[in-house]
């Protein structure tokens, strides 16, 4: 478990004395208030670009700071799908609102439509990790050669499985720059999953009896998942998960009709290309081969990522190549979206304000603009 650090759970390769110095307002301080000048409007550019996969043209916005450039950069990536640039979840602009900070910090910001939605071209339906990261690859080959951007100070900004693009272009050294990873696994896919329908159950008020049931289903559907099983095994695995969730829904065994109604329904989830390619996903080996600097940010409260199953993992993968800037923060009381809460359970985001939290928001911005504009500074560059 991670230790307790005056408000904080920790998770972190460096000494707590390092960490301390580096970043005090990680202690428990309060964070520095950003300086807004009157007039400081950033500019907003409309563009579109290729992705690495063929055919698929990715548009965005390209949102540069006041003043004159070039500017240092960060791409922003979305969790899972299919969003617009703005990375809309429970109706916050999650993206947004971190492009928007990261301008007054003097930095440029990348974010785009997923494939298939708003201005860009593709299909989201029928699409995997693989192939989110190479649109993904390509709005980052995109930023680097903009002339309103330095193409060696550029860095990446992920959500949840949009991370899981992040550290393979990290890992491929494509990027330059720091990675900040908020609620992203660090294991197996198929564990996120069981994880995350473990919280769900336990938010509903099912037993623990109940719980169990499903997840030895769940079970049985996941490896059926990953060994590409045949139809017969698919529909097998998955008429055991439906007959769990009616009965911890009813508590009873399920009706003959109704089992018949929905296994057609469950297989056809479970063989959505990109749910197969998520709990196939194990970033693990990508982490490992991270050279630069990394944030990795979990909420205390996430019911969808949790730091207990993530953040010593990730903790542990990042020593293959130890940053003396890199950390794993969790943030107690913070959920999936980073919003403050008191439960985690997803029901509640909707009524929990602006996501990320100011605070979140800080941490991020700050910590970017240490490692992209005040490192520079200090390097007279």
């Amino acid at each position: 478990m991670p230790r307790r650090l005056r408000g904080l759970a920790f998770v972190t390769p460096l000494a707590v004395g390092a960490l301390a110095s580096a970043q005090p307002f990680l202690n428990g301080e309060t964070p520095p208030t950003p300086v807004v000048v009157a007039g400081d409007v950033p500019e907003r550019v409309n563009v579109s670009f290729p992705s690495e996969a063929d055919g698929v043209e990715i548009a965005g916005e390209l949102l540069l700071p006041s003043g004159p450039g070039p500017f240092p950069g960060v791409l922003l990536i979305s969790g899972r799908g299919p969003q617009t640039r703005d990375g809309v979840a429970a109706g916050q602009p999650v993206l947004g609102r971190i492009a928007t900070r990261l301008a007054k910090a003097g930095i440029a910001t990348l974010r785009c439509d997923d494939r298939g939605v708003g201005g860009s071209t593709g299909q989201f339906p029928g699409s995997t990790v693989d192939d989110l990261t190479l649109d993904a690859g390509g709005a980052l080959a995109f930023l680097r050669r903009h002339p309103s951007v330095l193409k060696f100070r550029v860095g990446v900004v992920a959500h949840a499985e949009g991370g899981l693009s992040a550290v393979r272009l990290a890992a491929e050294n494509r990027v330059p720059g720091p990675l900040v990873l908020i609620a992203t696994q660090a294991v197996a896919g198929d564990l996120v999953i069981a994880d995350e329908q473990a919280a769900t159950l336990r938010d509903s008020g099912a037993s623990d009896e109940r719980i169990a049931d499903v997840l030895e289903s769940q079970r049985g559907v996941l490896n059926a998942m990953i060994s590409d099983a045949d139809e017969r095994a698919m529909a097998d695995a998955v008429a055991g998960l439906v007959g769990a969730h009616y009965r911890t829904h009813y508590g009873r065994e399920p009706t003959a009709e109704f089992m018949r109604d929905n296994i057609p329904n469950g297989v056809e989830q479970a063989r959505d290309p990109y749910m197969v390619s998520l709990a196939k996903s194990n970033p693990r080996a990508d982490i490992e081969e991270i050279r630069g600097p990394v944030l990795a940010l979990y909420g205390g409260r996430d019911h969808r990522v949790s730091d207990e199953l993530n953040a010593s993992a990730m903790s542990d993968a990042l020593q293959s190549f130890p940053h003396p800037s890199s950390r794993v923060v969790v943030l107690p009381s913070k959920n999936h979206l980073m919003q403050n809460t008191g439960t985690g359970s997803a029901s509640d985001y909707r009524t929990l304000g602006v996501a990320p939290a100011p605070d979140v928001l800080e941490i991020i911005a700050t910590w970017v603009e240490r490692q992209l504009v005040r490192s520079n500074e200090r390097r007279g560059g």
